[in-house]
């Protein structure tokens, strides 16, 4: 037992030793504490030297003393010291005091183990974090002044463009006098160009109000099938005059979901519109429903452009585009997919997109079911 305790001693990396209470004169060490304390010389040559004499102690040392005095141990005690060469040294510290069978003197017996690398990670992880902390703080003002730059904004634009829209709409009915046929193309442009900037408008304003969490949903039971049947009614007129087929598939017997009806019927708009939009005449778009994993799923599948592999990961982000047909038809601002994004995840659901350039894409998205 004593060779195994031994050679325990000599194998550990942890330092061990122990020495006596009233003047702190080492009797024992190993080899781990040399290595710990930064000392040139064998654990014999530690034997008879008193602590102080090998050890710059910090504060803690008065610590362990009050500890050991007053429980007779200390266990996984953390503290900080200097090696005599100056280096910062960090250890685990775990001792008890006996008494010597022969002398009945007080002994303490401690070990120690190197914790300084970890010390190291963990102040590293701490200044990291303060930075990340201080990062935040001014991502989160920035936010706050973006958006309240883009309300203003947004805001201030809504009166002239009110008042150029309406004025070129009156004037396109030739209720202020006749205009001639370029006049009028010219009138037209002015009128649909208003109401391009005042969607704009409307999606700037609303993406800001659903970041900032101020967007109330007013939640309700709703049929998703009659719901979708309707929605698509509501857009036949504009696939028809693409000469794209249009058709609502919901699944026989599909139950109610909870949902805000505004914000659906923008959600069922916004993809519904984009798959007409983007197939070409002759073309068709079905709308499927059906329950699936305890939600009602929603797939908006057509046999358009497509989308590339490359862009389907940024498809949902503010502003995107992607140099694809779509960017260069010249539609939208890249909001209105990213708006379907939050409000599908304000409801509790999800949303994902499937393409292949050239064969079409599916815009799936899952509603709560409502309770019985």
């Amino acid at each position: 037992m004593e060779d195994l305790y031994k050679r325990l001693l000599e194998f550990t990396r942890d330092g061990v030793y122990r020495y006596t209470w009233e003047d702190g004169r080492i009797l024992m060490a190993n080899q781990g504490l040399v290595d710990i304390l930064d000392l040139d010389c064998s654990p014999g040559a530690l034997v008879g030297k008193l602590l102080r004499d090998v050890i710059i102690y910090t504060e803690e040392e008065g610590t362990i003393r009050h500890s050991l005095e007053k429980s007779g141990e200390v266990h996984g005690f953390e503290y900080h010291f200097k090696t005599l060469n100056g280096r910062d040294k960090w250890v685990l510290h775990d001792s008890l005091i006996v008494k010597d069978p022969d002398t009945g003197e007080k002994i303490a017996e401690a070990i120690v183990k190197d914790i300084t690398e970890r010390k190291h990670v963990e102040e590293e992880l701490c200044k990291a974090h303060e930075v990340l902390a201080q990062s935040h703080e001014e991502l989160r003002r920035l936010n706050e002044l973006k958006s309240g730059f883009i309300s203003a904004v947004s805001h201030e634009f809504r009166t002239p463009l009110t008042i150029i829209r309406s004025f070129s709409d009156i004037m396109a009915k030739k209720k202020l006098g006749e205009v001639n046929d370029r006049q009028l193309e010219n009138l037209r442009t002015v009128v649909k160009q208003a109401d391009h900037l005042s969607d704009l408008v409307t999606n700037l304003l609303d993406l800001n109000t659903i970041e900032a969490g101020k967007m109330e949903l007013k939640m309700r039971s709703l049929s998703a099938a009659e719901f979708i049947e309707d929605v698509v009614a509501a857009l036949a007129p504009l696939a028809a005059e693409k000469g794209v087929s249009i058709k609502a598939r919901p699944e026989e017997g599909l139950g109610l979901v909870e949902a805000d009806e505004h914000c659906l019927t923008r959600i069922l708009n916004n993809l519904v519109g984009n798959a007409v939009k983007f197939t070409s005449s002759g073309g068709t778009v079905t709308v499927r429903a059906f329950e699936a994993g305890g939600m009602v799923e929603v797939d908006v599948e057509d046999d358009g452009t497509g989308i590339p592999g490359c862009y389907l990961a940024e498809i949902f982000d503010e502003f995107f585009r992607g140099p694809t047909e779509r960017a260069r038809q010249g539609w939208g601002a890249g909001l209105g997919l990213a708006i379907v994004k939050n409000l599908v995840e304000q409801h509790g659901g999800s949303v994902r997109v499937h393409s292949e350039l050239g064969k079409g894409s599916m815009f799936a998205f899952t509603l709560r079911k409502a309770a019985p």
